[in-house]
């Protein structure tokens, strides 16, 4: 089976970078105990909730995965408590997405960056982006 790798514009890692930011956190480059570059987190609030600021990832893939959490928390549970009626129950993220962009844009417009910040989470935690084969 071909191995299939992300392909992220500028624009992806802006946007990432973005979200992080409304997490209150920002996204540093250190060194692991080899000394290879690594990327850490570090929480501007200072809370460090499971230690998340000794974490090392080798690539924004991997700090997606660990930041899901906080996700879920900043947009997932408040685009959930203003459309529970509209879009009843829902399994995944991506099942939700799909649901609330069904509505009518007069009923959404105002959680735009919202929906469109679900959108740019599902896309790089489920990486249903593009790929090139490598």
């Amino acid at each position: 089976m071909e191995e299939r790798t992300v392909i992220r514009t500028y624009w992806d890692y802006k946007a990432i970078l973005e979200i992080l930011d409304l997490m209150e956190f920002e996204v540093l480059v250190g060194e692991d105990e080899d000394n290879n570059q690594c990327l850490k987190l570090h929480d501007l609030q200072g809370a460090n909730l499971g230690d998340i600021e000794s974490d090392m990832f080798e690539d924004f893939d991997q700090l997606i995965g660990r930041m899901d959490v906080y996700f879920d928390d900043y947009i997932v549970r408040p685009l959930e408590e203003e459309f529970e009626n509209e879009i009843g129950e829902w399994d995944t993220w991506f099942e939700m997405y799909n649901r609330i962009v069904e509505l009518p844009y007069e009923r959404i417009k105002d959680y735009e960056w919202d929906i469109n910040m679900l959108g740019l989470w599902i896309d790089a935690y489920y990486n249903v982006g593009k790929y090139s084969a490598s």
